[in-house]
């Protein structure tokens, strides 16, 4: 008795894979139409095709042929990159479920293709994920860099920066030569990641690649300030600046502040007289950098040409009065006192020193004790002006 269950058994067995073997199997006619159709194709007449084809998927024919018409129909809207006819189609090829497994993987690839070219990230990877699922022959496919970066920009879109990172380093393998673009891509990730040591590694790369990139070196230079490395920064610009890649007036003055930072006034007063040479700055704007640059470099004879240069004004009658007295010109710089007006008790007190001050050096003593009197008289508390009020020789002057 269980020898008639097994033979049952065997024989239901043995149809059902026949049977199955069967559907992928077409008909002489079934074969005849798509066999014609794909020579249109093959000939360029694709409409002709395409008629043939839909004419094919409204008749009824086996699972196995209308699966193959409908890939062939996703492959007519693919080549046109009609993409959202070209998914319907593949959609429906796979419906039948009959397709080898050679097949169903160029679809899932193409269905991938398909809905990165939609932005449609998520299903570009859901596609992707069952393009690997099938295995042919116990093997997973093959895949090419664009796979993976198509795989790496969808992930990306998606925000899941991991993922997108580490299909475009599957990417990057495959190739012999690296794109721009690639650096690009993972420059954008390592972001996504906030990934500070990434992106100093990766903006490194860009600059070999693309040396005369602005954004580069200044993307480069805000990370090793925001890293504590303020003079690895100012280095960067300068190597910038050097190489004629710095243009902005902004970035310029951001160079010279740090140059001057770490005690090299006179490296930042050069980079502004290239600015302003190459007209990176405005000359008004540049010379108030130049100045304040020249006087902390104790280049006063620079500073007072450039201030000489621009139109007469109380602050330039100022500066050029405190110039004049840093550089030893003490008539010039009591003069110049003498331009300004009066703006303010405390202003009026800084002035007045400046003239005192300038008199005694002059061995102007009368004058400088006016001077000083001025002082007391709006703060009597001050402690210069008490102190060398009343001088009447030129051997207590020369304690200033």
């Amino acid at each position: 008795m269980n020898r008639i269950y097994i033979a049952i058994f065997c024989l239901l067995l043995f149809s059902g894979v026949c049977q199955a073997k069967a559907t992928l199997v077409l008909s002489s006619a079934e074969h005849k139409v798509l066999s014609f159709a794909n020579k249109n194709i093959d000939t360029g007449q694709v409409q002709q095709a395409l008629q043939i084809l839909q004419d094919f998927t409204q008749q009824k024919h086996s699972q196995y042929a209308h699966a193959l018409s409908w890939q062939m129909l996703g492959n007519l809207a693919l080549n046109e990159s009609n993409w959202t006819q070209a998914r319907q189609h593949y959609q429906q090829a796979l419906s039948f479920r009959v397709l080898p497994k050679k097949d169903q993987q160029n679809i899932h690839a193409k269905l991938m293709q398909a809905s990165y070219q939609l932005k449609d990230w998520q299903s570009s990877i859901d596609h992707w994920m069952l393009w690997q699922e099938v295995l042919v022959k116990g093997r997973r496919p093959s895949f090419t860099a664009k796979d993976y970066l198509r795989a790496s920009l969808s992930y990306m879109s998606l925000k899941q920066w991991q993922a997108a990172k580490k299909m475009l380093l599957k990417a990057q393998s495959k190739m012999a030569v690296q794109k721009l673009s690639w650096y690009q891509t993972l420059l954008a990730i390592e972001r996504g990641l906030d990934n500070d040591s990434g992106q100093i590694k990766v903006l490194k790369q860009l600059l070999e690649l693309a040396p005369q990139q602005q954004s580069y070196w200044l993307a480069l230079a805000k990370l090793y300030e925001k890293k504590g490395n303020k003079e690895d920064a100012t280095a960067l610009l300068y190597s910038a600046f050097k190489n004629d890649v710095l243009r902005s007036s902004e970035h310029i003055k951001w160079l010279a502040s740090g140059l001057s930072q770490h005690g090299n006034p006179a490296a930042a007063s050069k980079v502004i007289e290239h600015a302003i040479e190459r007209q990176y700055l405005q000359s008004e704007e540049g010379a108030r950098f130049l100045i304040h640059f020249y006087r902390l470099a104790k280049m006063f004879t620079k500073a007072i040409v450039v201030l000489e240069q621009n139109a007469p004004s109380v602050q330039n009658h100022q500066q050029l009065a405190q110039l004049y007295y840093q550089n030893r010109q003490w008539q010039m710089a009591y003069s110049n006192a003498q331009k300004v007006p009066e703006m303010g008790a405390g202003h009026i007190i800084q002035i007045e020193m400046l003239m005192a001050l300038s008199s005694l050096h002059l061995q102007q003593v009368a004058r400088a004790n006016m001077h000083f009197s001025r002082v007391l008289q709006l703060d009597p508390n001050h402690v210069l002006a008490r102190s060398l009020a009343g001088l009447t020789d030129r051997s207590e002057k020369k304690q200033i």
